[in-house]
């Protein structure tokens, strides 16, 4: 999985792809923890795509961002990525 991203005065935006080496007909769910303390929410899947953004509220900092992908058989994987938030 591949998560990348810029956050420029507060405003992250990213996306992000993921592979299923035995991905043959399932069905994914997905989630993103952004690292601030905000509540851990579901992603929208286009295929093996997502979109990310995020308003954080503190300047000059840096956040760990974490996307968690769970397939129709129950296996999950997750990757993370660092954001720093510059003014």
């Amino acid at each position: 999985m591949t998560v990348n991203g810029i956050a420029l005065l507060g405003n992250f935006s990213g996306s992000g792809k993921f592979s299923d080496p035995d991905g043959a007909g399932d069905t994914y769910t997905a989630t993103v923890n952004y690292g601030d303390g905000s509540p851990t929410i579901p992603l929208t899947l286009t295929g093996t795509n997502f979109v990310l953004s995020h308003n954080y509220q503190a300047l000059f900092a840096t956040y760990k961002i974490t996307v968690t992908v769970t397939d129709s058989e129950g296996m999950s994987g997750s990757a993370s990525t660092t954001v720093t938030v510059i003014g």
